[in-house]
């Protein structure tokens, strides 16, 4: 049962009495997926940690053992109450196990417990995805990036949640210096709450308070690569995958940087410009200066052309979609530029 993306959010809260044995949560913004995933956790068990009502179910598991989510689907708690069983990272297996249960409508119709499937992007054609969709016992979530509307919406929200006054200009402020990541927006504020200890928030105390986390885990990728570290690189930037940064800011944030250094160069070697006015004509914040002139020193001309040839290739293979796997791209791109 596909539910339609500007639904889901009032679909959750109240999905623990929906008549279905499941959900699947899935898509290209993990940001989304993550935030859906925790949320829909919480309706249908109270306590996490609680492992009678709680299962989690592996890939390594289902693949073994086809009838094991069956077994816990339909298997009691030892002190009552509603079962979770969650499938993370979804793969074929799980595609296969929930089909194979579906089979028996009205076996699955008397259990109360409840599945919930993370999966990435699936594609339209995708087992997992079109029984999701068609069939009535399960909803099928797709989670695409929240329009800047959404998230200003759930700033505001996350304000309120903190019982913080809040302006458009704070919101605003907010918006530009979390972006769209869910769990990064609720963490800072959550962060911010603290920090104020019940007095007016501010645009001053958001700039005391905030750093945005995605700026600084940007940069420091940006700087690993700069300096040509590849394995500090590929361990920046698969930290920034996993905690659902954006991987077109990624490549975007690297870019612009890059750029710096190759004006910088170009008016070195080729305008006479001093080495100082020309890192001094990029702009950079002051914090960012010593590092950048080492780069600057240390790389020539062609070097950095051919990293922004590459950069923009890794650009285009991001937005068309080329590989299931992003990391992928990433790792293949550093190792070409870097290693």
């Amino acid at each position: 049962m596909k539910i339609a993306n500007n639904e889901i959010d009032r679909y959750i809260k109240n999905i623990a009495n929906e008549k279905i044995a499941g959900a699947v949560v899935f898509g290209k913004d993990i940001s989304v997926i993550k935030s859906r995933f925790n949320a829909i956790s919480k309706k249908i068990v109270t306590d996490m940690t609680d492992q009678f009502l709680v299962c989690d179910l592996s890939k390594e598991r289902l693949s073994k053992d086809k009838a094991c989510l069956a077994d816990e689907f339909y298997a009691y708690s030892m002190f009552g109450g509603r079962k979770l069983i969650m499938i993370k990272d979804a793969d074929a297996a799980a595609s296969a196990a929930l089909k194979e249960l579906l089979k028996d409508r009205e076996a699955v119709k008397k259990s109360d417990n409840f599945i919930l499937v993370q999966a990435g992007d699936l594609d339209a054609g995708n087992a997992l995805r079109k029984l999701a969709q068609v069939n009535d016992l399960l909803a099928a979530l797709p989670c695409y990036e929240d329009t800047d509307a959404i998230t200003k919406k759930l700033i505001e929200q996350q304000l309120k949640r903190h019982g913080l006054e809040y302006s458009y200009d704070l919101v605003a402020k907010l918006f530009g210096l979390l972006g769209k990541n869910r769990q990064i927006i609720a963490n800072e504020i959550e962060k911010l709450a603290v920090y104020l200890g019940g007095q007016n928030i501010t645009i001053e105390a958001v700039d005391r308070a905030i750093r945005s986390q995605s700026e600084t885990a940007f940069e420091e990728f940006t700087n690993s690569f700069a300096a040509n570290n590849f394995k500090k690189s590929v361990e920046n930037i698969d930290s920034l995958l996993r905690n659902g940064f954006e991987p077109v800011m990624a490549v975007r944030f690297l870019s612009n940087y890059i750029q710096k250094l190759y004006y910088a160069k170009m008016m070195i070697d080729s305008k006479g410009c001093s080495f100082d006015e020309a890192v001094k004509l990029q702009r950079l914040f002051f914090k960012a200066e010593a590092s950048f002139k080492k780069q600057l020193r240390g790389v020539d001309l062609a070097t950095v052309a051919n990293w922004l040839l590459e950069i923009q290739k890794l650009e285009i293979a991001l937005k068309s979609g080329v590989s299931s796997s992003n990391s992928l791209l990433f790792f293949e791109f550093l190792k070409k530029t870097l290693d």
